[in-house]
């Protein structure tokens, strides 16, 4: 039997540091467009359906492969920055929406 409604994995945290004034950037489940790479070839993020990018650092973005894969569906929790060129979270959370029997 399917769920009628997107099931979302527990948060994996990269990282325990605390956010500066206690604020942290939501971004609203999308799509993965795009696995995005450093100038070694390294895995860093991902480009995001609604244009937000997600950046982390080589060894965690290693480790969540699959939640960087294009077709993947993720939620991310982080510090970030959005003006008229776009949004950019540096990664502190991220969650895998799954459907039913699926998972990374």
């Amino acid at each position: 039997m399917t769920a009628p409604w997107p099931v979302f994995t527990r948060p994996v945290p990269l990282s325990r540091r605390t956010t500066s004034a206690g604020t942290t950037t939501l971004c609203n489940p999308a799509k993965v467009v795009l696995s995005l790479y450093g100038p070694k070839g390294e895995l860093r993020g991902a480009l995001l359906e609604g244009g937000t990018s997600l950046r982390m650092p080589p060894h965690a973005a290693t480790e969540l492969t699959a939640y960087l894969t294009p077709g993947a569906y993720v939620q991310a929790w982080g510090q970030g920055v959005k003006n008229r060129f776009g949004s950019t979270i540096e990664v502190e959370e991220i969650d895998y929406l799954v459907d039913e029997g699926s998972g990374p």
